[in-house]
């Protein structure tokens, strides 16, 4: 496979592994994030913002279409590097459009980091607000079994700056490939 996936929760640093990756293995970078915000018709906003004014199901059929054209592109160009958002796992037919068109790579972090690097932007929208830090846990377990399930190499990245949380996605990938 000459693409891969970046997958896991928010604020694993998919975003921040699958640019190094990219530049590492002299791939193109797609973030889906960055996908859904340039295909949306109002400037200045954020991903948050967009989920809040289209809610949840305008925002997974945003997701939807991102995550097509992102599949279209790792078809037909392929060397890509695609970091999806947080919770496209819990997004069928984004997933789906994606199935098999690269290798893809869960990075597991711990819930109580993940929590509160999310809080310090405050508490997002897809949590409850009358009991976020449960509700957030209650997601985590949820999307990490579906994340372990889905990808083809968990990378648990606990306890790892962010040099050495590259290092073991690099020697993971590499393991994979040469057992192929």
């Amino acid at each position: 496979m000459n693409n891969l996936i970046i997958m896991g929760m928010k604020h694993t640093g998919k975003s921040t592994q699958g640019r190094r990756l990219a530049l590492f293995y002299n791939m193109s970078f797609i973030d889906l994030d960055e996908v859904i915000f340039n295909q949306y018709p109002t400037t200045n906003t954020t991903i948050r913002e967009i989920y809040r004014t289209e809610g949840k199901e305008g925002f997974l059929r945003l997701e939807q279409e991102a995550a097509k054209s992102c599949a279209k592109e790792l078809s037909e160009k392929g060397n890509r590097i695609l970091s999806l958002g947080g919770g496209t796992i819990d997004n069928p037919i984004a997933m789906d459009s994606l199935k098999n068109k690269a290798l893809s790579i869960h990075l597991l972090d711990s819930a109580e980091v993940l929590y509160e690097r999310i809080s310090l932007h405050g508490i997002p929208p897809f949590l409850d607000s009358e009991d976020p830090y449960h509700s957030f846990l209650d997601i985590y377990t949820r999307r990490t079994k579906l994340y372990t399930d889905w990808a083809n190499i968990t990378v648990d990245i606990k306890n790892k700056n962010q040099d050495q949380a590259f290092d073991c996605i690099n020697n993971r990938v590499q393991e994979y490939k040469n057992a192929r």
